[in-house]
């Protein structure tokens, strides 16, 4: 108890710019590269972003679209201050919806009322049920305008 209360007793008299120097030494990554932040922003920005764009162009009626990203890591645009390029691949699984082919439901019923099937084979047969293809998309997102209202500009590969 002497000693935790010693330690808090020192570390509320130690000098504010100790303890900025020991957050930079603790991550050497934000202390060398001035950017770090910005390029975090810039894949945070991506990330809420882009599955919005990828459901709006590729969603078809009757689907439902479930996506999966992954982003390589941003890289500053010279001559464009502010703006970040991303290259990323989206991989799409297309599925039925049921509400618009009700005859899945009853065929879904069927599978999970058959006893002979494992817990795993009926939701494998549920999951070839449903499903329509998969697809992998190779992408190029421009991020822009972090300070204000995020934009991004996609171009497939």
């Amino acid at each position: 108890m002497k000693t935790m209360f010693y330690v808090l007793l020192m570390a509320s008299l130690a000098p504010a710019n100790l303890a900025l120097a020991a957050d930079e030494a603790e991550n050497p990554v934000t202390a060398a590269d001035p950017e770090a932040p910005e390029r975090a922003r810039a894949l945070s920005a991506a990330r809420s972003l882009c599955p919005g764009y990828f459901a709006k162009h590729y969603q078809t009626i009757g689907e439902e679209l479930r996506c999966s990203l992954n982003f390589n890591e941003p890289a500053s645009i010279d001559g464009w201050p502010g703006r970040w390029r991303i290259r990323g691949v989206a991989t799409l699984s297309h599925y039925r919806d049921p509400a618009v082919d009700p005859s899945l439901v009853a065929r879904e019923a069927a599978i999970r009322n058959n006893k002979s099937l494992s817990s795993r084979q009926v939701d494998q047969q549920i999951d070839r049920l449903y499903f329509v293809r998969s697809e992998a998309v190779e992408f190029d997102v421009e991020v822009s305008n972090l300070d204000s209202s995020p934009e991004i500009d996609v171009t497939l590969r």
